[in-house]
């Protein structure tokens, strides 16, 4: 059977298609057009919905990818930019500034040799690009990747422009030039004074040095200059909380929020200190502002879960971090997160075996091992700790709680040699620290060398009056080598100074149990 199509017919689909296609490319030029004004207002929230529509008619907009990739990489949320910067490059692979925003994901998230291979990308594209200098500086780790970066510096062709002196600048800081580092950042600050980035790595090199007024300027600095959406204010408040000015970055980052409302890590920082002084439902209320917009933000849904520990919903925390761990299961921050988790909720089993999957994806974080030490240590595993503390040490050495867990490993496997070695060094750099001799003391006493034990536990006594563990000690060295006298002395000046001190009066009733005086 025939069919017939009467021409009217023809004619109105005809129409129908075209004032379709019409509509389409309209929708989208309005949604483009809104786009743009947004972005370029800095309205993201807006601006990300506009991109959204473009695509939806688009997906082969390079542009609207690009756009939602870039800010939500100012917005300090990588995860989230990552596969829209990927989906730009796969539509326009010569956009430079996606792959330099990818090279900044890359970086944030630890994938370092990525990052190194975008920021190569860009050089070889635009070799006067100062940014992705500085991208490649900061993504070398080896020292063959040191090198290359700086066959990389000797290419760049504007030697005079501060870009140029700051990746000089951090090179040298990876080669421990510290001030070979220093003076190329400041060539950086006096070539470009309005560039941030110098003056956060000043801070850096100042607080590795403890010189902290020196690096608190540095950093207010490079607050002042970068955007309120930028690395540098976060380093600033989080500077400002550790040094115990918590008003101080709340006052600077209401000021962020209020100019920057989708600026997201600096909600997690607002809600820990809440949580520090335990306004937990205010806490709640600020991560919320992040994770309304996110609601797998990695930061916001860490301080959430630790309001709820604190509040003690541990299981609404325990559920919160086990899905978030199965959203990003590769991430080492989720998996110590749980592991916490775990240790708190009485599950050590659980914890152990969630802290090695997290050292065994980042043996670098250092936390994640002083934490595996500590469980491996309490579970009776001394010799698994050795290997992972001895490398934080050695990178670290001025870090005092994984040179007291490795001395206290070596001590549990009889290398007490070893450990007295760790010892030793460890108050040579921290000599105020009363916990490196209380170890070294007892580590004595076990090799029978009294007079030294007894020199040490002294000087922990002397740094950390408070604590009654190395009082203790000295009383039962003072019973072993029946110096009763001495004992009673030292008790006595305990006992004057704290009237009320249940330690000091068990401590004279063992003393007279040993001179046998029961009445």
């Amino acid at each position: 059977m025939q069919i017939r199509i009467s021409l009217p017919f023809v004619a109105t689909g005809a129409v129908v298609i075209l004032l379709s296609g019409c509509t389409a490319a309209s929708r989208k030029a309005h949604y483009a057009e809104n786009a743009e004004k947004f972005f370029k207002a800095g309205e993201y929230d807006k601006a990300k919905i506009e991109y959204l529509n473009v695509i939806k008619i688009d997906q082969a907009n390079a542009n609207a990818y690009a756009r939602i990739g870039a800010m939500w990489v100012e917005e300090g949320v990588p995860l989230r930019a990552g596969a829209f910067l990927v989906k730009a490059l796969e539509l326009a692979p010569n956009d430079t500034g996606s792959r330099l925003n990818l090279a900044r994901v890359y970086l944030s998230l630890g994938r370092m040799s990525d990052a190194r291979k975008e920021a190569m990308a860009v050089l070889e594209k635009a070799p006067d690009n100062g940014e992705a200098l500085v991208a490649l500086m900061d993504a070398s780790r080896t020292p063959e990747e040191i090198s290359a970066a700086e066959e990389e510096l000797g290419k760049f062709p504007q030697k005079d422009s501060a870009y140029y002196h700051f990746a000089v600048g951090g090179i040298a800081a990876k080669k421990s030039d510290l001030l070979a580092a220093e003076a190329a950042l400041q060539r950086a600050t006096t070539a470009d004074p309005n560039l941030a980035g110098p003056h956060a790595a000043l801070a850096a090199l100042y607080l590795a040095r403890k010189q902290n007024e020196k690096a608190g300027l540095e950093l207010e600095k490079a607050a002042k200059l970068a955007k309120p959406r930028s690395p540098e204010t976060i380093k600033f408040a989080q500077f400002k909380v550790q040094n115990g000015a918590p008003e101080e970055a709340k006052a600077f980052l209401a000021n962020i929020t209020n100019q920057a409302p989708d600026f997201l890590p600096a909600w997690p920082i607002l809600g820990r200190i809440a949580n520090n002084e335990k306004k937990y439902d205010e806490a709640l209320k600020l991560v919320g502002n992040a994770l309304i917009r996110d609601p797998a933000n990695i930061d916001a849904r860490l301080v959430q879960a630790e309001t709820w520990i604190a509040k003690g919903e541990e299981k609404k925390a325990l559920d919160s971090i086990e899905n978030l761990d199965r959203i990003y299961p590769g991430s080492p921050v989720i998996k110590y997160a749980l592991a916490r988790i775990y240790v708190r909720t009485n599950d050590p089993n659980q914890a152990l075996a969630t802290i090695d999957q997290v050292v065994k994806l980042n043996p670098r974080f250092v936390d994640a091992v002083l934490l595996q030490g500590e469980l491996h240590l309490k579970n009776g595993d001394a010799q698994s700790v050795v290997a992972p503390l001895s490398e934080v040490v050695k990178q670290s050495p001025n870090l005092v709680r994984a040179g007291l867990m490795l001395a206290e490993a070596y001590r549990v496997l009889g290398r007490l040699d070893d450990a007295i070695a760790i010892l030793r060094d460890q108050i040579k750099r921290s000599p105020q620290e009363a916990a490196s001799y209380f170890l070294l003391g007892t580590i004595l006493q076990q090799q029978n060398k009294v007079a030294e034990a007894r020199e040490a536990l002294e000087k922990a006594a002397q740094l950390a009056p408070d604590k009654s563990s190395s009082l203790q000690e000295l009383v039962d060295l003072d019973i072993a080598g029946k110096n009763y006298p001495a004992g009673h002395r030292r008790l006595d000046e305990i006992l004057q100074k704290q009237p009320n001190s249940a330690v000091g009066y068990y401590l004279r009733g063992k003393l007279y149990l040993s001179e046998k005086k029961f009445d």
